[in-house]
């Protein structure tokens, strides 16, 4: 997966695209358990679908309120790893909030940068300050 969102991060013009891809290999890894679970096709970000009638429904867990609940989303939907990770980089870009992850010129500034931004809703997710 890195070697994908590097080559992904390079093509877009992503100022730090080794900060960014392991960010991103990381994150996938998480949100797929290492690549064994993928919310619908290839989708190995988490990204929800909001398109009217877009998206594959999916059973997931959210932490809402601080408490963790099971509710049906829909995701995107991917033909290959690359095209997951090619929107994934699009999707950062294309969001205001996460413009520190971009600017990271370390993977650990853009996890740290990622938690502040509201990416994810587990509170266990962001206690990455201390990584390295």
């Amino acid at each position: 997966m890195y070697k994908t969102l590097l080559d992904e991060a390079k093509k877009a013009g992503v100022a730090n695209p080794e900060a960014v891809a392991s960010l991103g290999a990381a994150q996938s890894a998480l949100e797929t358990g290492y690549g064994k679970s993928l919310a619908g096709g290839q989708n190995y970000f988490g990204i929800k679908d909001f398109s009217k009638g877009g998206g594959n429904v999916q059973t997931t867990k959210e932490v809402i309120n601080g408490k963790e609940v099971t509710v049906q989303d829909k995701f995107r939907t991917y033909g290959s790893m690359s095209e997951s990770a090619a929107d994934y980089i699009k999707f950062l870009q294309q969001n205001p909030r996460y413009k520190e992850v971009l600017a990271a010129k370390t993977a650990q500034e853009a996890i740290e940068a990622q938690g502040r931004s509201g990416y994810a809703t587990d509170p266990a997710l962001l206690l990455y300050r201390d990584w390295e």
